[in-house]
């Protein structure tokens, strides 16, 4: 399967094919074969059986799974390509920033430490330290390709990074990071949010994360009874520098790949050019299928939730919807994540909100 995400000419004014073998982006994993128009010289299918293109992704390490962000090309003849991933780790048992690498499942991990949160709200976002880490194994991995899994508590300013090092990029967009703080446009009080307008507007859910900034400017400011004024109006300059930022990150990419036309068409408000995104739904083997086992021959009917136990996933809209059908109809059976207090907490609400058992 051939798939081209672009047809147009990009950056210099080349065209650009590349397919990856053997390795492909988790975003289409299930493909056979890709090819895309990203970069600055034409890399043909043919090309790229006769040498091995440097690829390397960055990813939170919450997302790092090698088994489940590449795959194994059925074509044997096909060189490996030679693949890093660039990810951040949270080891309290090591020191603040310390890089080092390891091998899974004989994929090199680069991971630099990061778990000191006494920093500045900007390094949620852009943290100098990561970036110049990134620069520095870009420097030596001399990648051809850079796909940006995402730069959740990594650094938008390793995309002009590499960019400032001619490398083509791709990026994939997971969810709203680059207009959320959040992540998932759910404010601090759960409800939807219809965005972020000028950044302004997130100075409630950016509070928790900036307490560095808030301390440093009480000191600085000596504030007196209208201190909690001035404080909502340095929580909306934070904001809006937040949306500079990461706006300015997103535009740098050759390609963008997203879910969804809803996805696509959210980041299209904020500037960025639709014609750069292209929509690329999750990839997923579908060979399971095959050994699903035949209906049971009673009437209850199964439900299934398998991922993280946390709000954002609406798995309190579920129960609720389950809960509306005749008792003895139907069964719901729950397989999740629980990763940190505030995932903990919302599952303690669950198991208040029904006689369902989150475990």
């Amino acid at each position: 399967m051939e798939f081209r995400l672009a047809t147009e000419t990009l950056t210099a004014g080349y065209k650009i094919s590349l397919t990856y073998p053997p390795y492909l982006p988790f975003s289409v994993a299930s493909m056979s074969a890709q090819s895309m128009y990203i970069g600055r010289r034409q890399w043909t299918s043919t090309q790229c059986c006769e040498f091995s293109p440097r690829y390397m992704v960055f990813l939170p390490n919450s997302l790092v799974e090698p088994r489940s962000m590449c795959t194994t090309s059925q074509n044997s003849s096909r060189k490996k390509c030679d693949l890093l991933v660039f990810t951040r780790d949270f080891d309290s048992s090591r020191p603040d920033y310390e890089e080092y690498v390891e091998t899974v499942d004989g994929i090199r991990v680069y991971r630099i430490n990061s778990v000191n949160s006494a920093r500045p709200f900007s390094y949620t976002y852009s943290d100098p330290r990561i970036t110049d880490a990134f620069d520095r194994v870009v420097k030596r991995f001399r990648p051809d390709v850079v796909h940006v899994g995402h730069v959740f508590e990594l650094s938008t300013d390793m995309i002009s990074r590499a960019k400032a090092h001619g490398i083509p990029i791709v990026l994939t967009l997971q969810d709203f990071f680059f207009i959320c703080h959040r992540i998932y446009l759910i404010d601090i009080k759960q409800n939807l949010c219809s965005g972020p307008e000028d950044g302004s507007k997130c100075a409630d859910c950016i509070r928790p994360d900036a307490r560095w900034d808030i301390e440093r400017w009480k000191t600085e400011h000596n504030p007196d009874r209208n201190e909690l004024n001035r404080e909502n109006e340095l929580l909306r300059q934070l904001g809006r520098e937040r949306l500079d930022n990461t706006l300015a990150a997103l535009r740098i990419p050759d390609v963008i790949l997203c879910p969804s036309e809803f996805t696509k068409s959210r980041f299209t408000e904020f500037g960025i050019p639709a014609e750069k995104i292209h929509i690329s739904p999750p990839g997923i083997d579908k060979s399971f299928l095959s050994k699903t086992r035949p209906p049971s021959g009673d009437r209850m009917i199964r439900f299934g939730f398998i991922g993280v136990i946390s709000s954002h996933k609406g798995l309190h809209t579920l129960i609720e919807a389950i809960a509306l059908l005749p008792r003895q109809s139907a069964s719901l059976e729950i397989f999740g994540w629980v990763n940190s207090r505030a995932t903990k907490l919302y599952r303690m609400q669950l198991n208040n909100q029904s006689s369902f058992s989150v475990s």
